[in-house]
């Protein structure tokens, strides 16, 4: 048999985390993977993947120059890519002054 791939791992306290064990659950075709480094930062797991320390899902927005020059490579093409959305919220009844202006300016932003 093939051996381990070794892995760059979210912590499984990490939303990243539960959200890629779920999606690993769910593959037909898994490799074996051996989790050779954890961190809960998407950055750290970058900095080792770049140095060439495992395979690491990341988000394409950090990963994008490293795909364009080469430093990087998908694993796998498309198929195995996690599709997720990310939602700001806050409270209706929020009327503080700071938290008034972040919102407006982060308003301001997504208009553009």
């Amino acid at each position: 048999s093939d051996p381990p791939v070794p892995f760059l791992a979210y912590a499984d306290s990490m939303s990243l985390g539960r959200i890629l064990h779920d999606k690993l659950r769910g593959l037909c075709e898994v490799p074996l993977l051996q989790t050779t480094y954890e961190s809960d930062l998407a950055d750290a797991l970058h900095a080792m993947a770049r140095q060439g320390f495992g395979l690491a899902w990341l988000p394409h927005t950090l990963v994008e120059p490293d795909l364009r020059n080469g430093t990087l490579v998908r694993a796998d093409g498309a198929r195995n890519d996690i599709h997720m959305e990310i939602r700001l919220y806050q409270s209706v009844g929020n009327t503080k002054p700071l938290a008034r202006e972040v919102w407006s300016r982060i308003e301001a932003y997504a208009a553009k």
